[in-house]
């Protein structure tokens, strides 16, 4: 949920509460005042009813406005009282809802009953009538809410959504520049994350010196022992077991260094340092690379079965070469003698499918790193990661699939 959208939301709620609250209080104290308002009114007309019997000694009856009725004499205190009740109105031929006035007292010598009627609204009108003015001035204040904060969201969050872009885009190789805000908190915001970027660069500058560094150094060292190692298998004096010794431990040395330079390229890759593209056309590439590795191809006399349309991509060179030799070298490494290798070229999708001996519970595993179909073998587990982070960087997807003793790479561009 964006920030705005939770702040309308809870503006709303705070104004719905207080619109409740307001409206409750209002019917309360509107009704108060429109019956304080109808009882002074009514004891004026008693008022103007028991003067003219006084002044005249007569009456008139206007039911159900107001009544009058002499009562047999008796000596007791004037009596008043307010009342509220539903009269039939013949003329209107509906009941109407009345408060009324009832007085006794005595005028002139005599004894009056004068009553005072008063058509008043009942208590569900004024509901009405209030609630439907809330809702309307809840809907107007949603409206009003939502098209302030539109148009405030287009000025105030303008700067702060175009600096997010720069963000997202973030590489380590280029600078960020954030567009300058009047907004205090944002124009903090801008200062700290422009000190921290600094200082990311700068701990990935010292770790990019750092891991080219020691690969540099560690490469030397190696190629040393290997070409020491290699003189001395040249000696006609070594027993089988030392022979045996030394082969083994070329072996690992040439593993270490595939490790070392695959970790590396990896680290590039994560980096984002090969960002440079151009078109290059997969299928001329593709071809190239099978002719590159037709010797080995040969070696394990695997068929390889094409069917190769003509597709361009907009992508870095060096990594797609990369990214086609890895797919190669597994597709050949985990084969069987007299196996298959299909590939499939063709729109938006390249398909690499392969026989296998090899049997995985979780397939989709194998992109992570050091994972291998077999834990013995000399590779160095990276070869699909390097796969995988080639096609992120480039947007591409990537499956890997096992289906009929065929393992199945779609790559989705």
């Amino acid at each position: 949920m964006k920030l705005i959208t939770r702040i309308n939301i809870q503006n709303l709620l705070i104004s719905s509460l207080f619109i409740l609250i307001a409206g409750l209080a209002l019917y309360h104290y509107l009704t108060k005042i429109i019956d304080e308002e109808i009882s002074e009114r009514l004891v004026i007309q008693k008022t103007r009813i028991a003067q003219q019997i006084e002044k005249n000694g007569t009456y008139q009856n206007l039911p159900p406005i107001y009544e009058v009725k002499e009562l047999p004499f008796e000596s007791r205190e004037d009596y008043s009282h307010f009342n509220d009740l539903f009269i039939y109105d013949s003329l209107d031929q509906d009941e109407e809802y009345f408060r009324e006035l009832i007085v006794e007292e005595n005028i002139n010598g005599k004894r009056y009953q004068i009553i005072v009627r008063q058509i008043i609204l009942e208590p569900h009108d004024y509901i009405y009538t209030i609630g439907y003015v809330i809702f309307w001035v809840l809907i107007s204040l949603i409206l009003l809410i939502f098209i302030t904060n539109y148009f405030s969201s287009k000025v105030i969050w303008k700067t702060f959504n175009h600096n997010l872009d720069l963000l997202k885009k973030f590489n380590l190789n280029h600078d960020v520049q954030f567009k300058e805000s009047k907004i205090k908190e944002f124009q903090e915001l801008n200062k700290e994350l422009g000190q921290l970027l600094k200082k990311i660069k700068l701990d990935y500058l010292n770790l990019k010196e750092f891991s080219e560094n020691a690969s540099h150094e560690i490469q030397t060292p190696v190629a040393i022992i290997q070409n020491q190692l290699e003189e001395c298998l040249q000696d006609l004096n070594l027993s089988s077991n030392q022979s045996k010794l030394i082969t083994d431990s070329l072996k690992n040395l040439k593993k270490l260094s595939s490790l070392n330079e695959s970790l590396l390229l990896l680290s590039k890759l994560e980096n984002k340092q090969f960002q440079e593209k151009e078109k290059v056309n997969l299928k001329a590439l593709i071809e190239e690379q099978i002719e590159f590795f037709q010797f080995l191809f040969e070696g394990k006399n695997i068929q390889v079965e094409l069917d190769l349309k003509n597709c361009e991509l907009n992508a870095n060179s060096e990594t797609l070469q990369i990214m086609i030799r890895n797919l190669f070298n597994n597709a050949i490494k985990h084969n069987i003698e007299n196996g298959k290798i299909n590939m499939e070229l063709r729109g938006n999708e390249f398909i690499l499918s392969n026989t296998s001996d090899i049997l995985l519970e979780e397939p989709e595993l194998m992109f992570d790193r050091f994972k291998k179909a077999n834990q013995s073998s000399n590779s160095t587990g990276l070869g699909l990661s390097l796969i995988k982070q080639i096609c992120d960087n480039h947007g591409w997807e990537i499956t890997y699939v096992i289906q009929n003793n065929l393992h199945i790479f779609k790559i989705t561009f």
